[in-house]
């Protein structure tokens, strides 16, 4: 029986779902457990898995610079006039909701990629859709 619906799971391409199940019906600790306690844990494991492999895809076609920048890291020195508060208004991602774009402007080695790799790292954990492109690459693909 635990092999028919291991199978069924796999050719219904849950396979998270499919290998959690396997896992719940070796280990007897889940068996102390109720009937909606166990499968409450497959559905979580499964959603969680396809959310993931969204994210996974979402940052994958952003073709971000720094796909490990994070709005957390920046650093706010007075030097470097980054507006703390718009910064984390950006990274709550309602500018995509409205369609607006962010382009940020600066002097060379003062971290504009890392910032906006920031933010769009941001955008995509929150399965927003993002394009990382370079004022000479967007303007070559205008004209």
């Amino acid at each position: 029986m635990i092999n028919q619906n291991y199978e069924k799971l796999m050719k219904m391409n849950l396979t998270k779902m499919a290998e959690l199940y396997k896992n719940q019906s070796t280990n007897k600790v889940y068996l102390e457990l109720s009937f909606d306690e166990r499968f409450a844990l497959l559905i979580d494991g499964e959603a969680d898995d396809k959310y993931n492999k969204l994210i996974y895809g979402i940052q994958k076609r952003s073709k971000i610079r720094m796909p490990e920048g994070s709005v957390s890291e920046i650093r706010f020195y007075p030097d470097r006039e980054i507006d703390k508060v718009l910064t984390l208004k950006l990274a709550e991602c309602d500018y995509i909701d409205e369609h607006l774009n962010v382009i940020v402007v600066g002097a060379t080695g003062t971290g504009k990629t890392y910032y906006i790799s920031a933010l769009g790292n941001s955008a995509c954990k929150k399965a927003k859709n993002v394009k990382y492109v370079r004022l000479p690459d967007l303007l070559y693909d205008l004209n």
